[in-house]
C-alpha cells in the first residue's frame, strides 16, 4: 500500500467512518479496521447489477456443486434475470480477488503439513493437482503440474515455505520424489512416509472430485488452477472444524465466515447491521442503536 493510500486511511479512521464502494462502515472496532485495511478493496464499476448480487451470484458458483445454469435458475427464482454466461464472467474476474482476500484473512496455518496429489485429465492430457493442507484439514496450497517427480515437488514446497516458513514436521504418501525434494529445501525437518498417516490430504481431494464430476472436467489447465484456488479458500472458511460441533458453534462459525466473505468481497454493511444480524440470530431483540461493538469480538461459545 502506497503512503498516500496509508494516510487516506489513517485519515478515516480518526474520523470513525469510510466510504468503501457505496457501503458506510461507522464506529468499527480497532479489529475489524486492520482486517479491512489489509483487504484489498474489489470495484464493482460499469456494471449493471449490485454488487450484492454479483457477489451472492459467485458465491453460489464457489460454495456448492451448481452448474452455471442451475445458478442462473436460482437467481431467476428471485426475480434476478441473469445469464450463465455472465455469471462465468462474474466468476472469472472476481473469484480470485475474493478468494485472495480470504487468504490474506485467515488464522496462521498449522506447522503439521500433509502433502500429496491427485490425477487430472484435461482434453486428453494427464496433469498433476499437487495439494498441501495442514493437521486442520485447511488447504495450504493447490499447484498444477504435468509431472510428477522430484522437480514438481520441490516447486510446491518452496511455494510453502515461502508463504508459511519451515514446518514442523510433513507427511507423505510413498512416492519418494518428496524426500528427494526435502532434503534439498527443507533438511532436518522430520518426513513421515506412509499411506496410512496421510488420509487428510486424501480426503481434502474428495470435494474436489466431486466438483470434477459436476462439471463433467475440466477444459483447461488454466481455469481449474483458477476454481481451485477460489474453491479451496472459501471451502476452507465455510467449513466448520472440529472443535465447533455442537449447533450454536456451527451457527456462530457461519455467521463469521458470511461477515469474512462480505469483507473479502467488499460488500460488507454496517457494523450495527451485522451485530444486530448475528444476535437475532440467536434470539437476541435489542436494537441496533442501543448497543456499540466492543474492541474484541462477543463470544457466544
Amino acid at each position: 500500500m502506497s503512503r498516500r493510500k496509508k494516510l487516506f486511511w489513517a485519515d478515516e479512521e480518526k474520523r470513525g467512518c469510510c466510504h468503501v464502494n457505496s457501503c458506510r462502515f461507522a464506529n468499527l472496532p480497532r479489529s475489524a479496521w486492520s482486517a479491512q485495511m489489509s483487504t484489498s478493496l474489489i470495484s464493482y464499476k460499469r456494471h449493471r447489477f449490485p454488487p450484492e448480487i454479483i457477489a451472492h451470484a459467485v458465491w453460489l458458483y464457489v460454495r456448492f456443486n451448481l452448474s452455471l445454469r442451475e445458478v442462473e435458475e436460482m437467481l431467476l427464482e428471485r426475480g434476478i434475470d441473469v445469464s450463465y454466461e455472465t455469471v462465468r464472467r462474474w466468476m472469472v474476474k472476481f473469484g480470485p480477488g475474493i478468494a485472495r482476500n480470504f487468504r490474506r484473512r485467515q488464522a496462521h496455518p498449522g506447522d503439521f503439513w500433509h502433502l500429496d496429489e491427485v490425477r487430472v485429465e484435461i482434453s486428453g492430457r494427464v496433469f498433476w493437482l499437487w495439494r498441501a493442507v495442514d493437521q486442520d484439514g485447511m488447504v495450504l496450497d493447490e499447484i498444477l503440474q504435468s509431472r510428477r517427480d522430484k522437480r514438481a515437488a520441490k516447486r510446491l514446497l518452496k511455494s510453502l515455505i515461502k508463504r508459511y516458513g519451515n514446518p514442523r514436521r510433513i507427511a507423505t504418501d510413498k512416492l519418494r520424489s518428496y524426500g528427494a525434494a526435502k532434503r534439498e529445501v527443507a533438511p532436518g525437518r522430520k518426513h513421515r512416509s506412509h499411506k496410512g498417516l496421510n488420509n487428510r490430504a486424501e480426503n481434502s481431494h474428495l470435494p474436489f472430485r466431486k466438483r470434477e464430476r459436476c462439471m463433467q472436467g475440466f477444459r483447461s489447465p488454466g481455469g481449474l488452477q483458477r476454481y481451485v484456488s477460489c474453491h479451496s479458500a472459501v471451502r476452507s472458511r465455510f467449513s466448520a472444524p472440529a472443535r465447533r460441533r455442537s449447533a450454536v458453534q456451527i451457527r456462530y462459525h457461519r455467521l463469521e465466515a458470511f461477515d469474512a466473505w462480505k469483507v473479502a468481497a467488499s460488500i460488507a454493511r454496517t457494523a450495527n447491521t451485522i451485530a444486530f444480524m448475528r444476535l437475532a440470530t440467536l434470539n437476541v431483540t435489542t436494537p441496533p442503536q442501543q448497543f456499540a461493538l466492543p474492541e474484541a469480538p462477543v463470544s457466544v461459545l
